[in-house]
């Protein structure tokens, strides 16, 4: 599987000629621009795992290590832009990297419009970094770039870093975080190809997108595939290796079914569905598994749960949207994603329950001892298959799901908390029948009715942590309407 990356930033100084002139001091003898803030930051941004590639590839603009002085003299000049021409300089070198945005640290007053023309040449986003300090006139430089990239209609954001009441820059870096991340997803979709395997499965119309949009809106490659062609790949799978996955099943469960034909054949699915995988380059899938693959050769189940336990996204019924939804949080987060069917909404006590016919990964659960593997009811699927039982393990998350409303785009968010659970609260905790399926208990942090309101499809995304924000700064990209309930 395609491993989950941090972002990547293009990091560059700007300033001025005459400020960073060695003779240049203040009324007190200082240097003017704070240098030593804007090296401190960079080595605290690649501490927080960025990948951070500078102008030319050159190391920082202060070697060694760093007081608490923040205007400094020996800075590498060399280093710093100051002109068109080294800004168009930046900007070529920058085009030729795989970086996801450009930030440009701010250490004092720049001439503003000697940088936009070449800016206007990048190809990625702009975060401006500006501190919150009078040395240096960092606000004013801040300021001027700020509207000077939106007349040139310019994508960028702006971040002030108040490191005199937040000496850890907690709001700027979290709003570092929420920036770069949704500037690296759009990154990533725009490169990503995406399976549908099946059509639409049991009606469910908000399912569907119009691959044409995808293209058009995301970027994204969509492979459409046959069924079939995973019924081929699971047919050839090797006996011994069907076997072999069985027994590695077994360690990670704490009780499954005897290997049998039924077993033989949910495996042989997973296995055919991972050659699909590499034979299409798929960076996230759906399948339609009912009930073409369910009443004549297996559920998909367990071979879902296995990919999405593994780090590969795969949305059961061919949700398309869900699917892209999932996948996205995987970028953001690196953690698993679960789609499950609000099952139970109680508007008093402000619990909602999510149920998943078998899909959730393994790793939803807390430990081995509160996942086991059942059979497949046969209501919706005759040939049988293998099915996951677990309850999801404590912690907040987020919930998500995208719609068309008025031929645009919505995204629906909220968050919760996970109750700590038992596989024997089911029974007592959810009263839908189905005591052999996944279960999520949550305490809503939304308002019930609100939240009603705003579900336009039986499924709900989850992924554990807080990502309003992230995600809300994913919709400002995309020009997506968004709801937080």
């Amino acid at each position: 599987m395609k491993k989950i990356r941090k972002p990547v930033a293009g990091w560059m100084v700007f300033a001025n000629d005459a400020h960073i002139d060695p003779s240049m001091r203040d009324d007190q003898g200082r240097v003017y621009p704070v240098m030593g803030l804007a090296e401190k930051s960079a080595r605290i941004i690649e501490t927080r795992g960025y990948k951070v590639i500078r102008f030319e590839g050159k190391e920082g603009i202060i070697s060694g290590p760093l007081d608490d002085q923040i205007q400094v003299s020996n800075f590498k000049r060399d280093n710093i832009i100051t002109d068109s021409t080294k800004t168009f300089k930046a900007v070529d070198f920058f085009n030729s990297e795989k970086i996801d945005f450009a930030l440009i640290y701010l250490p004092g007053w720049i001439y503003a419009g000697h940088h936009i023309q070449a800016l206007k040449q990048l190809k990625v986003p702009v975060i401006i970094w500006a501190p919150l300090v009078a040395e240096g006139a960092t606000i004013c430089a801040g300021a001027v770039l700020h509207g000077a990239l939106d007349e040139a209609g310019i994508d960028h954001r702006i971040i002030y870093s108040d490191i005199t009441n937040d000496p850890e820059d907690k709001r700027a870096l979290g709003e570092l975080d929420n920036y770069s991340k949704a500037f690296m997803v759009k990154n990533i979709l725009s490169r990503s190809v995406y399976g549908r395997i099946g059509g639409r499965a049991m009606g469910a119309n908000p399912a569907r997108v119009d691959f044409n949009d995808w293209m058009k809106i995301f970027g994204i490659e969509i492979e459409e595939i046959d069924q079939y062609n995973l019924i081929l790949e699971a047919q050839k799978a090797d006996e011994a290796e069907v076997k072999e996955t069985y027994n590695s099943i077994l360690k990670m469960v704490k009780d499954a079914p005897v290997f049998d034909d039924i077993f033989n054949k949910a495996i042989r699915i997973y296995l055919g569905y991972k050659k699909i995988i590499e034979q299409y380059n798929l960076d996230f899938a759906s399948l339609k598994c009912l009930f073409d693959l369910s009443d004549n050769y297996s559920t998909a189940c367990l071979a879902q749960s296995m990919l999405n336990m593994e780090g590969f996204v795969s949305c059961c019924l061919a949700n398309d949207k869900g699917a892209l939804v999932m996948y996205i949080m995987k970028l953001l987060t690196g953690e698993m994603t679960f789609q499950g069917d609000i099952i139970s909404v109680d508007p008093v006590k402000k619990k909602l329950i999510l149920i998943d016919d078998g899909t959730a990964a393994f790793n939803l659960a807390q430990s081995v001892n509160k996942i086991c593997l059942r059979s497949q009811p046969t209501m919706e699927a005759a040939a049988g298959g293998i099915c996951t039982k677990l309850v999801a393990k404590p912690g907040d998350v987020t919930l998500t799901s995208l719609h068309m409303v008025k031929n645009k785009y919505l995204l629906h968010i909220t968050e919760g908390t996970v109750e700590d659970s038992e596989l024997d609260d089911i029974i007592s905790k959810c009263k839908c029948g189905w005591i052999n399926w996944p279960h999520v208990f949550i305490d809503m942090k939304s308002d019930p009715w609100k939240f009603l309101q705003n579900i336009r499809i039986e499924y709900i995304i989850m992924c554990y942590g807080k990502l309003t924000e992230q995600l809300i700064e994913i919709c400002r990209i995309y020009d997506i309407d968004y709801v937080v309930s």
